[in-house]
């Protein structure tokens, strides 16, 4: 058996079988090319037709997704041989088995699909398909797909400050090239600046503005944006202006063991 790439074939086996006058050679083989069979006997030369043989490709692709949200991952399996079983790993741990991948009409073509719901960090990490063809027991296996989590890592809270003292509002989310975050005010406005980077997690810090009179309650939520297609806003919080207690004292006189009141405000 041989390849019309070369004269011979690499990374392959042959085993052979002879019964009475027939010889019966099986190649097995995973290099892409075109394969036939000669038989050379004293006289003469016999071949086969050709046969070509396509690589068996397993893809899977990163995905980006916002936490809490639902997303499907896709395996794909291309090649001359459909897929009989397709495992799913998570960090190299096994987490589900399909038995049915759906196979393309007409085409050596396989899909499967595994549904994630609610994203959670415990779902996040590198993600591989791997096929295995039951005709021949071969395994084919996919390069690591990451899940990326978006969105805020903590929680937009309740802020509470005196008047007149510097207003900050603090958060992370997580980091991805080009991320963006802004902040809306029911009154003033805000200025944020970002932080430092953590991994995959930015912190950001904004300095509320422009707030002036007897405001008391400020209602504010912030939004990170992922290029033009995934913006994530935050829940509403508050931030809690206070003023500086004052003590009011009327001067008075009263004896030694009596009782003296005072009024805080």
């Amino acid at each position: 058996v041989v390849s019309t790439q070369s004269t011979g074939v690499t990374s392959s086996s042959m085993e052979s079988y002879s019964t009475g006058y027939a010889t019966s050679n099986i190649l097995t083989t995973r290099e892409e090319g075109t394969y036939f069979c000669r038989a050379e006997f004293q006289d003469h030369v016999i071949e086969s037709e050709r046969a070509a043989v396509s690589p068996v490709r397993v893809e899977i692709s990163s995905k980006s997704v916002a936490l809490g949200s639902d997303v499907t991952l896709t395996c794909e399996v291309t090649g001359e041989i459909k897929a009989g079983l397709i495992f799913w790993t998570r960090n190299g741990e096994l987490i589900f088995t399909d038995k049915s991948p759906r196979h393309v009409t007409g085409e050596a073509t396989s899909f499967s699909y595994l549904p994630l719901n609610s994203i959670s960090t415990s779902d996040s990490g590198e993600y591989r398909c791997v096929s295995s063809i039951l005709s021949d027991l071969s395994v084919y296996e996919s390069d690591p797909a990451p899940l990326y989590l978006l969105g805020f890592v903590d929680t937009v809270s309740d802020v509470v400050v005196k008047r007149g003292h510097l207003t900050e509002v603090v958060f992370s989310v997580r980091h991805q090239a080009g991320v963006k975050v802004s902040c809306d005010l029911s009154e003033g406005d805000v200025v944020i600046a970002a932080g430092d980077v953590n991994g995959d997690v930015i912190r950001f810090q904004g300095e509320v503005i422009s707030v002036g009179g007897a405001v008391k309650e400020i209602e504010y939520s912030c939004s990170v944006e992922y290029g033009s297609d995934v913006v994530i806003k935050s829940e509403s919080a508050k931030i809690y202006i206070v003023d500086e207690p004052t003590l009011d004292v009327d001067s008075s006189y009263v004896l030694i063991g009596d009782v003296a009141l005072f009024t805080l405000t």
